[in-house]
C-alpha cells in the first residue's frame, strides 16, 4: 500500500509538470507520468499474483 501512495504523490508532480509552458518540460512531465503508472500497475499485478499463488 505504501508504494502506491508514495508513487500517487510522485505522479502528481510530475503531472504539473505538464502545466509548464516550455514543451520540454511538459513532454518529461507526462513521459515520467506515464512511466510511474506503468510501474504502480506492473507492482499492483506483481504483488496480486502473489497473494494468489500463496493461498
Amino acid at each position: 500500500m505504501a508504494f502506491r501512495d508514495d508513487s500517487l504523490t510522485t505522479m502528481l508532480g510530475y503531472s504539473a509538470l505538464t502545466m509548464s509552458v516550455n514543451r520540454a518540460i511538459q513532454s518529461f512531465g507526462i513521459a515520467a507520468a506515464t512511466g510511474e503508472i506503468c510501474c504502480v500497475l506492473t507492482g499492483h499485478r506483481a504483488q496480486a499474483r502473489r497473494r494468489e499463488a500463496s493461498e
